[in-house]
């Protein structure tokens, strides 16, 4: 598993100038160019991303599912949080990577604000949330 340390370092495997602050980005998805390497078979960014997609035709892994961007999505992923695009999917994204924003943040962008501790929290109770779920035949399931 690869993990992408830095805002920067995240832009240099998407073939982007670097970044204009090193602890916050923008970045227009139709850009992207990512290297055609394994460390997108299993990889985490150690920093928080929100991104706002449509027409996408690459499916990125996230957790065991697939996820599906052509018709438009909101997403967000925290640090540590793995995921995995194949070389078949980055080679889709360097012919058309569809359209849409990415704003990504370093955790120690806002270490001192209280929105630190409030999204530690969200998450904290999501992932609580997604490991006992109750499915829709009313049965308690282990995700």
């Amino acid at each position: 598993m690869h993990s992408i340390n830095s805002i920067s370092e995240f832009h240099r495997q998407l073939s982007l100038p670097a970044p204009l602050h090193p602890l916050v980005s923008v970045i227009d998805v139709s850009g992207i160019k990512p290297d055609e390497s394994d460390i997108w078979e299993q990889f985490y960014v150690n920093f928080y991303s929100i991104s706002l997609k449509k027409d996408v035709t690459a499916k990125l892994k996230y957790g065991q599912h697939y996820y599906d961007f052509d018709k438009g999505t909101m997403n967000f992923i925290a640090p540590k949080q793995i995921q995995s695009l194949t070389i078949a999917e980055i080679r889709k994204m360097n012919v058309e990577c569809g359209k849409g924003y990415m704003l990504l943040f370093h955790p120690d962008f806002l270490y001192t604000h209280p929105l630190a501790t409030k999204i530690k929290t969200t998450i904290s109770f999501r992932m609580r949330l997604m490991k006992h779920y109750i499915s829709p035949n009313g049965k308690k399931e282990t995700l």
